[in-house]
């Protein structure tokens, strides 16, 4: 096709010859003179010195999230939880840090996430559903089921051998059992076990 004429792209043609006769005088086709490039106001982050965490950092300023009440509350409860167990009450950020602990696995991370946030599919979220409304009792307390009944209060076998062996496993570590709480279930990897030995020496 070399040297072929194509109908209708002659004004193609036309200008593929000027650039390429510019760039055989060592003008450049794709940038504009020094003097342009100078005056141009520039705007932004350059990409070549940015990281992903500088980026994510600086779009998270960009965006409002919305408060969550059910989230404000569960802070509060793992706040107050353990603040009764250790003596003092962890902040939102070591809350949130812990989630993200080294020594839990990805799942148990998401879980404890989405515990916090209440973003389970659990008895309210059913009953929005018009064909899957009966989803959201428990069909052994017939109550409406959420999170923490199914964590705590859920009179099933099951849940009675999980906390029984709980219990066994930390009493291994040679401390007390807590009265366990939901928040102390949300904040669980807040826990130090060294407060509570000196509280329990004092």
């Amino acid at each position: 096709m070399t040297g072929k004429r194509i109908p209708g792209l002659q004004g193609a043609d036309s200008l593929a010859t000027r650039a390429a006769s510019n760039q055989r005088e060592g003008e450049s086709a794709e940038c504009p003179p020094e003097d342009e490039q100078t005056s141009a106001h520039l705007t932004g982050v350059k990409l070549a010195n940015a990281t992903q965490r500088g980026v994510h950092a600086y779009l998270k300023t960009l965006v409002k999230v919305k408060k969550r009440k059910a989230t404000a509350g569960n802070l509060d409860r793992i706040r107050y939880a353990l603040a009764d167990v250790n003596g003092r009450a962890p902040s939102q950020a070591d809350i949130w840090r812990s989630t993200r602990g080294m020594n839990t696995s990805r799942k148990t991370q998401t879980f404890r996430w989405k515990n916090i946030h209440e973003a389970h599919a659990t008895g309210e979220y059913f009953e929005r559903m018009e064909n899957m409304a009966h989803l959201a009792m428990c069909p052994r307390c017939e109550v409406t089921e959420s999170m923490e009944h199914i964590q705590l209060d859920c009179q099933i076998e099951a849940a009675e051998t999980v906390w029984e062996a709980a219990q066994k496993i930390w009493e291994c570590t040679g401390e007390r059992w807590p009265t366990m709480t939901y928040g102390l279930i949300l904040g669980c990897g807040n826990g130090e076990a060294s407060t509570v030995k000196e509280q329990r020496r004092k």
